[in-house]
């Protein structure tokens, strides 16, 4: 009697450990207010096994009593459950998952900052240039570097550090004034230059009524002008401004 009752706990004994050793296919679903749940990792730590859900939330994964499974994505937070003895005999399951919200710190809003003065909102703001030997803090920075037709003109009027002798031959042969001529071209052209990226080619034509093709011949005229280039120099746009207007009403006249 003994005897049976020791093989009856033995055979119990084995039956609950198959039962816990059996392998079982859960039919799973996710559950979410959220219409985002596919793609939804559903992982079972203790086999290292695991899937994803599909578009409509669904999916499947074996398992045994005591297996741990976790369900992560990053619009959900992360969820874990125990597959124990109270989903005996249950193969199928509706979880749900409470959606991820990443709260940020409160922060105060100004519209833009803005004063409502141009003036005042462009000197507030803090624009930085390009950088320059200047600013790199480099040596001999701020040493003019002058243009090929200045050098040829110091050259010319200097000998160039042999005996002064070219001086007198360039001065009788008018290469000295040819070269001054050249040199004081080029500047013109450089004040020109910085006109003309100094303003959109918007302006020239919609304000001034100056076409693409006559921009520079309108600077030409406007630089014949004694006060063109000291109006410029007093960095005052809305002077400079008022000056190109009563220019270009000369030259569309013409």
């Amino acid at each position: 009697m003994r005897g049976l009752f020791l093989l009856l706990c033995f055979l119990s004994a084995s039956l609950f450990a198959q039962a816990q050793n059996r392998l079982v296919q859960i039919n799973g679903k996710i559950k979410a207010d959220s219409e985002d749940i596919e793609s939804v990792t559903v992982q079972n730590l203790r086999s290292g096994t695991a899937t994803i859900t599909d578009s409509n939330g669904r999916f499947q994964i074996q398992v045994r009593l005591g297996d741990t499974l976790v369900l992560s994505a990053v619009q959900f937070k992360t969820k874990q459950f125990v597959y124990d003895q109270s989903f005996r005999g249950v193969t199928s399951m509706e979880i749900p998952m409470d959606s991820f919200v990443n709260e940020l710190k409160g922060v105060t809003l100004q519209p833009f900052g803005l004063s409502g003065r141009i003036t005042t909102d462009l000197d507030s703001l803090a624009i930085e240039g390009p950088p320059t030997a200047a600013s790199l803090g480099l040596p001999n920075a701020n040493i003019y570097i002058p243009t090929k037709n200045e050098r040829m003109l110091y050259e010319a009027t200097s000998g160039g550090g042999l005996i002064p002798l070219n001086p007198l031959l360039n001065a009788l042969t008018g290469r000295t004034k040819e070269l001054k001529n050249q040199v004081r071209l080029e500047r013109k052209n450089q004040t020109l230059d910085l006109v003309i990226k100094r303003y959109e080619q918007l302006l020239f034509e919609d304000q001034l009524g100056i076409k693409k093709d006559d921009v520079r011949r309108f600077l030409y005229f406007c630089e014949a002008d004694s006060l063109f280039v000291s109006t410029l120099e007093k960095g005052d746009e809305i002077l400079f401004y008022e000056f190109l207007k009563s220019k270009a009403l000369q030259f569309n006249s013409l």
